[in-house]
């Protein structure tokens, strides 16, 4: 599978286990199920080198749902990009983009004027796929009770990565006042 087209391309902000960079390019594609009703879906394509995708992550906003929420999928192409970083990465700038970016809010979702404003994406897990829950928990998701389902919103996300921002903010004053800075 090779990179076609995209309207986004998003550089991760970090480097796999191989020390390979991510490059991460999107694509929306809109399609009408009946008469004013949309399904809108953003695929995001995770290359290494610009060109060979290694892994997919598929999010999927529709009139079934409230226009506040989404779904999401992923997986990679081949068992040799498996435990390397390559999705929980890619997952987290997805999750950017569609959370602090909001790049995924006012598509047309229901006739009169219904636009999409993403708060919360679900994931559907089996129970036997342990690497996947654990990029989900990684990331952030919290596994409903007594389903097989993950979720995660807007809020929680945004809070955690502010979270993250301080402790790195916490450590370059501490290196500071040691002169390590």
């Amino acid at each position: 599978m090779t990179i076609e087209k995209y309207d986004k391309k998003i550089k991760a902000s970090k480097k796999n286990k191989d020390d390979e960079e991510l490059i991460i390019f999107r694509n929306i594609d809109k399609e009408e199920l009946t008469k004013g009703y949309y399904k809108n879906v953003a695929q995001y394509k995770i290359s290494t080198d610009g060109n060979n995708v290694i892994g997919v992550i598929v999010v999927t906003v529709d009139n079934e749902l409230s226009g506040e929420s989404a779904e999401i999928e992923y997986y990679t192409t081949d068992d040799k990009y498996k435990n390397k970083g390559n999705i929980s990465i890619s997952l987290e700038e997805v999750l950017k983009d569609v959370f602090i970016n909001d790049s995924l809010n006012g598509l047309d979702i229901r006739p009169f004027g219904n636009k999409s404003n993403i708060e919360n994406i679900f994931l559907a897990i089996t129970e036997e796929n342990i690497a996947s829950k654990k990029v989900a928990e990684k990331t952030g998701f919290k596994k409903l009770e007594n389903q097989d389902v993950y979720k995660i919103n807007k809020t929680d996300f945004i809070i955690k990565q502010e979270q993250k921002l301080d402790g790195i903010n916490d450590y370059i004053e501490e290196e500071k006042s040691y002169g390590g800075i």
